[in-house]
């Protein structure tokens, strides 16, 4: 990818997080808390939403190192010194060399990184496709809830 698009989509991504952070925080801290509350629901709304996220990054990161490493393998089963595909690339049908070898395994680790990488971006695009129709389960605010005085 070149500069401009990495610009373009890190700029729709910070759009897009604006637009859902305050759609998100604005109904839940307004309506049902008393002004006296306000600072704690705040508190455990970034709370739960960093907790989430912490969550969130983990789980990827964790499915991104686990399958890579077991597409890592899966492709190394294939790459020999003795494999007839490796050495139809080289000049003359000979044995591979080590360097030859050592820029096969680059190849094969760039590509399961790769593939690995475009399957978590799908599966974060399930989840947030799935999570859409949630929004129609919140339901708004009938009114300010009775004040609680904290003592």
């Amino acid at each position: 990818m070149d500069s401009a698009m990495v610009v373009w989509v890190r700029s729709l991504a910070r759009i897009g997080t604006g637009f859902v952070y305050v759609a998100a925080r604005g109904p839940r801290l307004s309506g049902p808390l008393t002004p006296a509350l306000r600072n704690e629901g705040a508190a455990i709304f970034s709370l739960t939403r960093n907790l989430g996220s912490s969550i969130g990054i983990s789980v990827v990161n964790t499915l991104l190192t686990r399958n890579t490493q077991i597409m890592h393998s899966t492709l190394g089963e294939h790459v020999t010194r003795y494999s007839p595909m490796l050495r139809a690339e080289l000049p003359g049908g000979g044995s591979p060399e080590l360097a030859h070898l050592g820029g096969t395994e680059r190849n094969r680790h760039g590509a399961g990184v790769h593939d690995r990488l475009q399957h978590d971006f799908k599966l974060m695009m399930v989840l947030s496709l799935a999570a859409i129709p949630l929004v129609f389960l919140l339901r708004k605010a009938r009114g300010v809830a009775e004040p609680v005085h904290v003592e």
